[in-house]
């Protein structure tokens, strides 16, 4: 009976030490998605940066990530008539951001996966305001809030999978994007519509460099 009673405790017991030491980190062929979220937004208790991240994993140390970021934006007002026109007006705010990067991963433990990586950053904003007074429509692009941007970042972060997984990251940067902010330009349409006057010299090219860490909570999910 002593005997079974040893047998058993001593299954349970190294069932419980395999089981503490099993890595729960992503291997080859692993593919990742995730969103950041911010806790205590003003947008809400948990609300979304607008980004995905997805990371294909090459080995247990390499990985290749692509970043995507999208925010659109969609505004109508209608006044109703004055007289015998119609007044109307629209705004549409487009942004897109690409970076496609890759991630080199320390030892850690079974559980933390802390990593160093690199990205390649592209981001486009675009914002458009229609107006319409009867029969005449003007439009404007190119106002303020347009850009094109290009860029290199590097990064530092970890994960650390809370189960099988499933992780929560953390992570910081330094950033440096040449961004270039378009001319602003006015067109008219319909009957009796003005001439389009000529388009405003005022593009302009930037560079900036910036380093630190988004107030967010990287959420993933691994299969």
């Amino acid at each position: 009976m002593k005997k079974i009673m040893f047998l058993a405790v001593f299954t349970v017991l190294t069932a419980t030490t395999v089981k503490s030491q099993e890595s729960y980190k992503p291997v080859a062929g692993n593919f990742s998605v995730e969103a950041g979220i911010s806790p205590f937004s003003e947008n809400g208790p948990v609300s979304s940066d607008g980004t995905l991240t997805g990371t294909y994993f090459i080995s247990g140390n390499w990985s290749f990530r692509l970043e995507l970021g999208l925010d659109f934006a969609l505004a109508r007002e209608n006044n109703g008539e004055t007289g015998t026109e119609t007044r109307s007006a629209e705004s549409q705010n487009l942004g897109f951001a690409l970076a496609p990067g890759i991630n080199y991963y320390f030892p850690g433990t079974n559980r933390l996966s802390p990593y160093v990586g690199g990205a390649l950053l592209f981001a486009t904003g675009s914002i458009k305001h229609t107006e319409e007074y009867g029969t005449v429509k003007k439009t404007v692009s190119g106002e303020d809030g347009s850009f094109t941007a290009f860029g290199l970042g590097v990064y530092t972060g970890f994960n650390y999978y809370i189960a099988k997984n499933i992780y929560l990251g953390i992570e910081i940067g330094l950033a440096g994007a040449s961004t270039s902010i378009p001319n602003e330009k006015t067109e008219y349409s319909g009957m009796d519509a003005p001439s389009s006057p000529a388009t405003s010299k005022n593009s302009q090219g930037l560079f900036n460099l910036s380093i630190g860490a988004n107030p967010l909570i990287r959420l993933g999910y691994s299969f």
